[in-house]
């Protein structure tokens, strides 16, 4: 079985590691927040690594697969924040 693993870089300075392979809209199971309106670079390292089963023993598969993706994100406005 491949098991997939995604690094996120928001494009802002942050960066989320998971192995949820997100959902269709409306579900939204990966979102970020931007501070500020601007135009990012949104990239997303996808990495699958594999193993079977023989026998009753799980083997890995030697090596990994790895797709880069990169999408440029316009932010025309941002949250409104409150400060005393």
């Amino acid at each position: 079985a491949l098991r997939p693993g995604f690094i996120w870089s928001f494009g802002d300075g942050s960066m989320w590691a998971t192995t949820n392979t997100g959902a269709p809209f409306p579900n939204q199971t990966i979102t970020h927040t931007y501070s500020k309106p601007g135009t990012y670079s949104v990239v997303v390292v996808t990495t699958w690594n594999g193993a079977f089963t023989h026998n009753g023993a799980v083997r890995a598969i030697s090596g990994e697969i790895v797709k880069t993706s990169v999408a440029t994100v316009t932010v025309v406005s941002a949250p409104t924040r409150f400060t005393k």
